[in-house]
């Protein structure tokens, strides 16, 4: 696919787009994530030498882009999700890629897909933005989507915290020093593993807030430290604090690109500032945050440098940072029906198993972001990006 520019002028505005639309021809699976990919070349008319670099104006536009629109039975778009736009110049080909799902979130149903190339900015007459090798993937099995399908039965979220749970237990934490917030409605049963012979793992555990209660209001008492009897109240400032949550995140609800952590009980959500503006507030000896949702990077992150603009914990002297993605989907296993025989996390499950095989945090990381999920040819790493913020090099001596 080729967009070039007029040959008749100077500079001038562009804004094109090429639709195609992809359930004219192919089935649309509710719930699932799609990837559509290409490779970008911003060039000079290459029917001339030399072939040289072109470049779209940034600030005018936004640049050459890849997109997945979605929309309803009534061809009204429901929204689109964007890749980031590229400007040049550069040699040669960029790689282009986004993913969506077909969630319905704005409770208007999606009934088709659209895929979008578009340029949008000035641009010098003769030169001309390629589009080659465009592929889309149907991912299965899909994540976990926001908002939660209630007729799909997914041990996912509720055995990845269960798991957390128990492991702290047989390290010794007494449900005394645990506070477990736990949604789980409809679902009385929770299996993590599937070959180690617990059939319930909800069976035994003690928890503090259940179902309809686990929401952003009860979330915010808790984390408060001047609400008389919250969690929060009651940390020292010789405790190491671990908080651990796991749920939907989204990147699009603000629009200001940063990050909110959603409930599954009303779909009320916490903004990455509310939670660290509390989290700040705790005077601690240490804490290690794990953070396991959908762009769980950027909520650990005060602006769009994903990765070098971490938030801080002024009062305590050793934090650890942890996120299962950077600005992107993290992946689950829905159940342990699968050759990894695990319900929950692909990253986070991993990172815990080391932990309660006495590994340090660092050691714990690196396996994780290192291990390829049963029938995949990539990295976790390669896949959702997990990052660490660790100010002090506490990764190298933690351990439960």
């Amino acid at each position: 696919m080729q967009f070039i520019a007029k040959s008749n002028f100077t500079n001038a505005y562009i804004n094109l787009e090429f639709v195609y639309n992809w359930t004219n021809y192919y089935e649309l699976y509710k719930y699932a994530a799609y990837n559509l990919s290409v490779w970008v070349n911003i060039s000079s008319n290459i029917n001339f030498i030399p072939i040289n670099p072109g470049i779209i104006v940034p600030f005018t536009g936004a640049g050459a882009r890849i997109g997945l629109r979605w929309l309803n039975s009534s061809n009204d778009v429901i929204r689109t999700d964007w890749s980031a736009g590229i400007y040049g110049p550069f040699v040669g080909w960029t790689f282009l890629n986004v993913t969506g799902i077909a969630d319905n979130a704005t409770l208007n149903e999606i009934t088709q897909l659209h895929l979008v190339l578009a340029v949008e900015g000035n641009m010098t007459g003769g030169d001309m933005v390629l589009f080659d090798d465009v592929k889309v993937q149907h991912w299965t099995p899909p994540p976990i989507p926001v908002p939660f399908p209630s007729q799909i039965d997914s041990d996912g979220f509720p055995a990845q915290a269960l798991q957390v749970y128990w492991i702290l237990k047989n390290h010794g934490y007494s449900d005394d020093n645990i506070f477990f917030m736990l949604y789980h409605t409809n679902d009385t049963v929770i299996d993590i593993n599937a070959t180690d012979g617990i059939a319930n793992d909800l069976t035994g555990a003690v928890i503090d807030v259940e179902n309809d209660n686990v929401n952003a209001s009860r979330f915010k008492q808790e984390l408060d430290i001047s609400n008389y009897g919250s969690f929060a109240s009651e940390i020292g400032s010789n405790d190491e604090l671990i908080i651990f949550i796991t749920d939907h995140g989204s990147n699009s609800v603000l629009g200001d690109g940063n990050a909110t952590f959603h409930f599954e009980a009303d779909n009320s959500f916490i903004t990455e500032t509310e939670f660290i503006n509390l989290v700040q507030q705790i005077s601690s000896k240490s804490m290690l945050i794990n953070i396991d949702m959908c762009f769980s990077g950027n909520f650990l992150n005060e602006n769009s440098n994903i990765g070098s603009s971490w938030y801080n914990l002024p009062n305590t002297p050793d934090f650890i940072l942890i996120s299962s993605s950077a600005d992107s989907l993290s992946w689950y296993w829905r159940d342990n029906t699968n050759a990894d025989e695990f319900a929950g996390s692909w990253f986070f499950h991993q990172f815990w198993n080391q932990i309660d095989h006495d590994k340090t945090v660092g050691v714990a990381y690196n396996f994780a972001i290192n291990h390829i999920p049963a029938g995949r040819v990539k990295t976790i790493y390669e896949t959702q990006t997990p990052l660490i913020h660790d100010p002090k090099g506490w990764q190298n001596t933690w351990t439960l």
